[in-house]
């Protein structure tokens, strides 16, 4: 599909979406993430619920559904998790060297990691059919592809259609560059560095060596082997005349990057094909259900903590100690607490834990005095969206520009 062409129809998908609730053209699209993460994907999915609400036929493949499940236009497919956390194969603490501190990046795990995801994820039964089988026509593709994902463009290439791309990172040259965009260094800091862009001269000189790795290690190690990936799952009528993973990856749309430069004040210059998206999934705060609003109508109504790390790493993969401390810790505060813990634990009435809560609506609640957090990007995003006075824990997939 010609550039003007996708750039003209993303145009019209966009207005219609945003401007015209009764516009009358419906566009089939297909939302394409068979790699369920859920801090990653769902803050997107407000877009999709739009979508649906428009009239627009959308096909999900995803681990997480949308509320709007009734409606003959959305179709769900669901896919399990690639990394399974509750069969005890996966633990997100060995991941602890993506929380980059120092002046090195090791750039080969982060490769490995990511090609292991990729295979793991396409290799699944339903992920395998719906890419070999699936004969329909999609107008549009919106997936996250430059996160553990880069494989997936093949599609862009098996149905001629456009793709909008969703990108939960900041900064990285290597992408950045497919992407059209100059290589700055003196500029742009690598998402994975604990830099401002006001950096010292040593400071500059790590970014620039972490670039040259990034870079490196991209053109002459990871996109081959993302080529050979494709190779041995993107089979199709037509797939022998695709063209090499950058090529596809370059042609891209649109990228919507979850950063926001104005809320963590880290600027760097972007090409027109890169939109800043951060925030996207903020909205003003819901009533709280029942129970939950009881306790912060009693317990809780003189202020109450919030404690939550997101929802991968889980307080079941600590050792006993680490619980028994944030008990120990916890219960000194002169507030209630709302923990969202995965293990029991012998706390007093004024706690109250379970598995999930809302987010949102707790932050975005008057008696909220603090909020314990790993630092994720939408947990920032939130913190300063609901004015709630954040306590970061530094622990792994942390973007230090965001802090």
């Amino acid at each position: 599909m010609s550039t003007n062409l996708s750039i003209k129809l993303i145009t019209c998908l966009v207005t219609a979406v945003a401007f015209f609730p009764c516009y009358s053209q419906s566009f089939r699209i297909l939302g394409f993430f068979p790699t369920p993460i859920y801090s990653h994907q769902v803050p997107f999915f407000n877009l999709f619920d739009q979508l649906v609400s428009k009239g627009h036929n959308v096909t999900l493949l995803a681990g997480f559904p949308l509320p709007q499940s009734n409606v003959s236009h959305y179709k769900y497919i669901h896919v399990p998790p690639v990394l399974d956390m509750k069969a005890g194969n996966f633990n997100p603490r060995t991941l602890s060297w993506l929380s980059f501190r120092g002046y090195f990046l090791d750039v080969r795990k982060h490769s490995d990691f990511c090609l292991y995801v990729m295979s793991r994820a396409l290799a699944n039964p339903i992920t395998r059919a719906f890419v070999r089988l699936d004969n329909s026509n999609f107008d549009l593709i919106i997936s996250e592809m430059t996160f553990c994902g880069e494989a997936y463009v093949a599609l862009a290439h098996k149905y001629n259609a456009p793709i909008i791309n969703f990108m939960p990172m900041g900064y990285q040259a290597a992408k950045f560059l497919l992407f059209g965009d100059l290589v700055h260094p003196s500029l742009a800091v690598d998402q994975r560095f604990a830099f401002t862009d006001q950096m010292s001269w040593f400071q500059y000189v790590c970014n620039v060596v972490g670039t040259v790795q990034d870079l490196v290690e991209e053109r002459n190690y990871y996109l081959p082997k993302v080529e050979q990936v494709i190779k041995s799952e993107f089979i199709y009528p037509g797939s022998d005349s695709r063209p090499p993973v950058e090529s596809l990856i370059t042609n891209i749309s649109l990228t919507l990057l979850e950063y926001d430069p104005v809320k963590f004040g880290i600027l760097f210059p972007v090409t027109p094909n890169v939109l800043f998206s951060g925030g996207l999934h903020l909205r003003p705060s819901r009533p709280l259900p029942p129970q939950l609003d009881k306790f912060v109508n009693g317990p809780g109504k003189n202020g109450f903590v919030f404690v939550a790390l997101g929802t991968i790493l889980q307080f079941s993969h600590f050792e006993r100690y680490v619980t028994d401390a944030f008990v120990q810790a916890l219960s000194q505060l002169p507030y209630a607490i709302i923990w969202k813990v995965n293990v029991k634990v012998n706390v007093s009435d004024n706690f109250l834990t379970g598995e999930w809560f809302p987010q949102e609506d707790l932050l975005g609640h008057p008696n909220c005095k603090l909020f314990l957090t790993h630092g994720g990007i939408h947990s920032a995003m939130e913190t300063i969206y609901y004015g709630v006075v954040p306590v970061i824990l530094l622990l792994f997939l942390l973007r230090s520009s965001q802090l």
